[in-house]
């Protein structure tokens, strides 16, 4: 008997060993896939995640329109396509790299003159005096504020709105890089891309009509963000702090002053106001998300009706070398750089081809 008992005893001992090193060897598979990157790349291989499909798009559709309050009532509706086989595109005046900007300018004019077979169709570069032009007699409110602007994106994010309402036709980013010339059916009055968080678009791309009641509601929307980011100059002899910021204009220096959100630059045109960059922090911790230019277009977009929205077309800018997404375009290299953004692409969810690089190189993102 007393054997018998030691034996059961041993046995029991034998299971708890086996049980406490089973313990450890999971604890240890936790530390190592659970705790570390590994963890997300073998999830990415193991599931993977699907490509976004037309109906992807339907749904990102679906629930920013669900989002974005009472729908515009308007009896506008869209000159009928196809778009205009016209090019517009973003100078590279400002870029770091001038000569591989322009190089990649021609890139996306050759492609599209080759893919609309017409190699004279225009191509008009948007400098900062061609969109001055442009927004004068587009929409005149947005002068004063284009010139305040010290940010290039913003100002690109207002001429690239005023251009294609009063042009039609095709825009893209002088950052992006075509592969493959996008060019919907000839019923299609506006495409561009939804951006890769899904929370605007991706304006790099955008083609349309001309005088498009989308576009004609966003400079609109522009107009009501800039009646509070945008302040006019108040002088007063007895406040100090108004002559300084007199001075700093005359002078034509930029100057950035987070406390009171005053900016001011180069006034050579005489502009006579600031960016209230209060109002814009503000407007960031309320919506991290909040931009002027992606979230501008994509509220107007929302909140017209179908009948003013004509036919549309939307791709998607995904991203290629995110865990779960190896199995997306395997035929793509994927482009290897320290910046961040080098894999971001814009792909067509119908025809499932990719046709245009988010960011060339040589740009700040990669």
């Amino acid at each position: 008997m007393c054997e018998q008992s030691d034996w059961t005893d041993a046995k029991e001992n034998e299971k708890k060993l086996i049980a406490l090193f089973v313990g450890i060897g999971l604890g240890l598979l936790y530390m190592i896939f659970i705790r570390t990157e590994m963890y997300d790349s073998m999830k990415g291989i193991l599931m993977p995640e699907r490509l976004s499909t037309p109906k992807t798009i339907e749904k990102i559709l679906s629930k920013w329109k669900k989002h974005a309050g009472k729908e515009k009532s308007t009896g506008l509706i869209p000159l009928p396509g196809p778009i205009p086989k016209q090019l517009l595109l973003s100078s590279c005046d400002n870029s770091v790299d001038v000569e591989k900007c322009n190089l990649n300018n021609e890139n996306t004019i050759n492609k599209y003159r080759e893919a609309f077979g017409a190699f004279s169709s225009p191509a008009i570069t948007l400098d900062d005096e061609h969109c001055i032009t442009i927004i004068n007699n587009v929409e005149a409110k947005l002068s004063n504020p284009y010139g305040a602007e010290v940010s290039a994106d913003m100002k690109s994010n207002i001429c690239r709105v005023a251009a294609l309402y009063l042009y039609g036709g095709y825009y893209f980013d002088s950052d992006l890089e075509t592969l493959n010339a996008f060019i919907p059916s000839e019923t299609v009055t506006f495409t561009s891309a939804i951006e890769e968080p899904e929370t605007g678009f991706f304006q790099a791309f955008m083609a349309t009509t001309t005088h498009h009641p989308i576009l004609e509601h966003a400079l609109q929307m522009m107009v009501q963000y800039y009646d509070k980011a945008y302040k006019t100059y108040t002088y007063n002899t007895d406040d100090k702090e108004d002559e300084e910021k007199d001075k700093d204009l005359e002078d034509g220096r930029f100057m950035l002053d987070d406390m009171n959100g005053f900016t001011a630059h180069d006034n050579e045109n005489q502009i006579p106001g600031y960016i209230n960059l209060t109002y814009v922090d503000t407007l960031t911790k309320e919506d991290p998300s909040w931009h002027m230019g992606t979230r501008t277009l994509k509220n107007a977009f929302a909140t017209m009706s179908a009948k003013a929205q004509g036919e549309t077309y939307i791709i998607h800018e995904i991203l290629l070398d995110k865990n779960g997404h190896q199995n997306w375009y395997p035929e793509l290299e994927r482009r290897i750089s320290e910046k961040c953004c080098c894999n971001f692409a814009v792909h067509d969810p119908g025809t499932k081809k990719v046709h245009f690089w988010s960011h060339r190189r040589g740009t700040v993102f990669c």
